[in-house]
């Protein structure tokens, strides 16, 4: 490169840490009468007056491509001569690539020139970016009007950067992004902030490894306060590390108790992102008089057939079914049962209430009416209480189906103030009472279920 004579006696503001061993930009913004906007000029270290073609320098920045920075050192891709003979200095002449333009009010770059220059010495000042933002605000600094000058022009071009879209960066599994201006910045790593759209983002990244400790309590959270979605869902049961295996089945268990309308859509939502996967298959059963019908549904997910559900009308016999194949699915127990096994009493559609029991004068801790009433036995034949306190609610209404009992009661009550309620949830079995409370109505109801399965295994 060979230099002009370009000798524009505009200060040329180097910006840069203090620390930086090799300069190779300085710019000059110029406001321009009227508002019209800024005169432009960027300099680029003259980098091919320094390295010619084939020397030892071009041969050795071949081989290394790029400057390492190492903790104890730094190795030039030029290397220490050519390096140190190219950047930009205040005190030596240096020749430049040189770029200048007139960058509008609406922020649009026109004029552009593109040359060789040449920068005398004394017309480079370094500045430390940690200074800029006294120098901004101190009017009497020398370097005040030209640093103002181009923090204007700065703020016009992210106007019209923003106004034309902007990519952004992020690694939702480091929990890193880039930000407006190309730096890396830390994402707020609060999961309870975040809203629904972007905790499910952080959710189908981090379903590729193993399940951290915060993501598994904030499932746990969520479900709890019944915030999780279809989406959510149909993303978790694709998590195939086993350390998502105990919350995967805490949130199946949950919402299959709460919201068990919920099953088809997460069957819906989990085909729709495996179109190459057949959907799940359904199985329908009926039996019963036509007055007093009873609907069996088994559902096979992946190849893995769930136990057969029972109830009273078709639709939540569907449900029920595709929640446990789903769930025998995570746990890979297939259910092989050609037939159902029907109940002699029918189930009703919506839970029934016993006949209340004379009142006793006394009360549960819970400040809530204690019926008493003779307990009826419960047939534990074959039951085993691991699997009954893996989802205590459902297990008690087959536990009620199989016994030809009336399902499970529960009563609530809350206390405790708005913003931290406490729920403590009653329920009522053939005679058998428990009482638990919980931060939640799902987590009361499903401690209570458990502290009523402790009393018959452990009579039994």
């Amino acid at each position: 490169m060979t230099s002009s004579t370009v000798t524009d006696v505009s200060t040329l503001l180097m910006i840069d840490s203090a620390t930086a061993r090799d300069r190779d930009d300085a710019i000059s913004v110029t406001p321009l009468p009227g508002g019209r906007g800024w005169a432009v000029e960027v300099h680029i270290a003259g980098v091919a007056d320094v390295v010619e073609l084939g020397s030892v320098a071009d041969e050795q920045a071949f081989l290394r491509a790029e400057t390492r920075y190492l903790r104890s050192r730094t190795i030039p891709m030029l290397g220490e001569t050519a390096e140190q003979a190219a950047t930009l200095t205040a005190g030596s002449r240096r020749t430049s690539l040189r770029v200048t333009g007139t960058l509008t009010s609406d922020g649009q770059l026109v004029d552009v020139t593109v040359g060789r220059g040449e920068i005398p010495p004394g017309r480079c000042v370094a500045v430390d970016h940690a200074e800029v933002p006294g120098i901004l605000s101190d009017p009497a600094h020398p370097l005040h009007p030209q640093l103002v000058a181009a923090d204007a022009a700065a703020q016009v071009l992210l106007g019209a950067r923003r106004d034309g879209g902007a990519l952004a960066f992020y690694d939702l599994t480091r929990g890193w992004a880039s930000s407006e201006d190309g730096a890396i910045v830390a994402i707020a790593a609060d999961l309870t902030a975040l809203d629904s759209r972007r905790f499910h983002k952080i959710l189908k990244a981090e379903a590729t490894g193993p399940l951290r400790a915060e993501l598994a309590s904030e499932l746990a959270r969520r479900v709890d306060a019944d915030l999780m979605t279809a989406p959510d869902v149909a993303v978790l049961i694709d998590a195939a590390d086993p350390t998502w295996l105990p919350i995967q089945l805490r949130v199946i268990d949950t919402l299959a108790d709460t919201h068990p309308e919920m099953g088809p859509s997460v069957a819906s939502v989990w085909r729709q992102a495996h179109p190459d996967q057949p959907p799940p298959e359904l199985e329908i059963r009926r039996n019963g008089a036509d007055h007093n019908p009873l609907f069996a549904a088994r559902a096979t997910h992946q190849g893995v057939r769930g136990p057969w559900a029972t109830a009273a009308a078709k639709k939540p016999a569907k449900q029920a079914a595709l929640w446990a194949a789903v769930r025998a699915q995570l746990t890979g127990i297939d259910n092989p049962d050609a037939d159902p096994e029907w109940p002699t009493t029918a189930p009703s559609p919506e839970p029934t209430t016993p006949p209340p029991a004379p009142e006793d004068s006394r009360t549960t801790s819970s400040g809530l009416p204690h019926r008493t009433t003779t307990p009826a036995a419960l047939n534990l034949d074959g039951a085993k209480k691991s699997k009954a306190l893996s989802n205590p609610t459902a297990w008690l209404m087959s536990l009620a189906r199989n016994n030809n009992q009336a399902p499970p009661v529960w009563e609530f009550h809350t206390d405790g103030p708005a913003h931290a309620p406490r729920f403590t949830a009653t329920v009522r079995l053939a005679g058998h009472t428990a009482t638990a409370t919980a931060t939640t109505k799902t987590a009361a109801k499903t401690a209570s279920a458990a502290a009523l399965i402790e009393t018959p295994f452990r009579q039994h």
